[in-house]
């Protein structure tokens, strides 16, 4: 058919992001492809293979499964990357005070005056 010979106009180019909002990657791909073929690719381009990753559109966390297609995305969609589990550091103050500092942002992520 007509839409079959048009393969890689109908290819869908996806803008990746980290949950920071940084940019991570533009990816080319098929309107058929699977997310966990992104997850995939996305972790050979950006260099973080050893690492799970879970895309989002939204407020959705993306199924492997489900293709783009079925996860709503077109052309030029934005999609967050999640590292999971995500590592943080833990650290303890002599004033008493402990702080979990996110080690992807160097934010501190959590204030608490329990000691450890």
């Amino acid at each position: 058919s007509r839409l079959e010979s048009k393969g890689s106009q109908n290819s869908i180019t996806l803008a990746v992001v980290m949950m920071s909002g940084e940019p991570l990657a533009k990816l080319r791909m098929g309107p058929h492809s699977r997310i966990g073929e992104v997850t995939q690719t996305l972790g050979r381009v950006a260099g973080v293979s050893d690492v799970p990753l879970l895309l989002a559109h939204g407020q959705q966390v993306l199924e492997d499964s489900m293709t783009l297609h079925e996860a709503g995305l077109s052309d030029g969609s934005v999609v967050t990357a999640i590292r999971y589990p995500q590592l943080f550091v833990v650290a303890a103050y002599e004033d008493g005070h402990t702080r979990l500092w996110s080690v992807e942002t160097g934010r501190c992520e959590h204030l608490s005056d329990v000691a450890l």
